[in-house]
């Protein structure tokens, strides 16, 4: 796409907003794992390659590390093309409406686009929230263990400073 819009004359900017490993893994497990719904319980959607073992944190974490390493391959070429055109944001960071105004302005954005953005990113809209979310705020699915926590910080610890964790 990148590409694509480059030849067009349009400017790329890409933001990756990545979540703190253990958060992540929390939600992916909840939604996919053992209490997963549908064809999403124990990981039915996603690649073999990703479910190479047992254990469902380990699983988890496998998907949290896969995906942020394609997005940061694609933040590479991207960067690559058209240096200062990406930024990694930890949504960890982005704790009140105000911590939005820089990314707003590396953007370019006016206020009247910044008040349609504000709506999305607030919104508890059904058709606007991530599948599962709607599920989790249903069903009584139970947090993932000590246990599984434990697995995800060890298997994710080598990416954390990758990501601006430690």
């Amino acid at each position: 796409m990148f590409n694509y819009f480059s030849k067009q004359g349009i400017e790329v900017k890409f933001i990756h907003l990545i979540r703190h490993p253990t958060n992540c893994c929390s939600s992916i497990l909840r939604a996919e794992g053992a209490y997963g719904i549908g064809i999403r319980k124990n990981f039915g959607l996603r690649a073999s390659l990703l479910r190479n073992t047992d254990s469902s944190a380990e699983i988890a974490s496998n998907i949290w590390i896969k995906i942020n390493e394609l997005i940061q391959y694609q933040m590479n070429y991207i960067e690559s093309k058209k240096p200062n055109s990406t930024r990694l944001i930890k949504i960890d960071d982005l704790k009140s409406k105000e911590d939005f105004f820089p990314v707003y302005n590396w953007l370019g954005m006016e206020l009247p686009q910044f008040k349609e953005l504000e709506k999305i990113i607030t919104s508890q809209d059904d058709n606007i929230k991530h599948s599962h979310q709607k599920r989790l705020d249903i069903l009584n699915i139970p947090s993932i263990t000590e246990e599984e926590v434990n697995i995800i910080k060890q298997k994710t610890l080598p990416y954390l400073s990758k990501y601006s964790y430690c």
